[in-house]
């Protein structure tokens, strides 16, 4: 895998959808923004996670399924900064909520 990032897409950039796999038809025509991104070891083929801007719902999508818009976005528009603890039983591995009054 390269180090360089030589995706064609930024986070937040704002890209549409193309024709591709039959998978992706719903969303076809459709605007979202890039919030992921991953590039293959072995192909160096890049896919994006992209939110829907009318259901942000994410979707994985090919460099060869998205276009550019132009229009970009901010880290601010998808996460308001909260977060939450998790505290792990290291017997069991499970994972459960913290006390936020902790």
């Amino acid at each position: 895998m390269s180090r360089a990032d030589d995706s064609l897409f930024e986070f937040y950039g704002v890209v549409e959808v193309v024709a591709g796999r039959p998978i992706i038809g719903e969303v076809v025509g459709r605007r979202g923004a890039v919030i992921g991104k991953a590039q293959n070891e072995e192909t160096g083929a890049w896919s994006y996670s992209v939110s829907m801007l009318e259901s942000r719902e994410s979707w994985s999508l090919r460099e060869n399924e998205i276009v550019s818009t132009g229009l970009h976005m901010t880290r601010q528009d998808f996460y308001d900064g909260s977060s939450v603890k998790i505290l792990s039983d290291p017997e069991t591995g499970e994972g459960t909520l913290a006390d936020p009054t902790e």
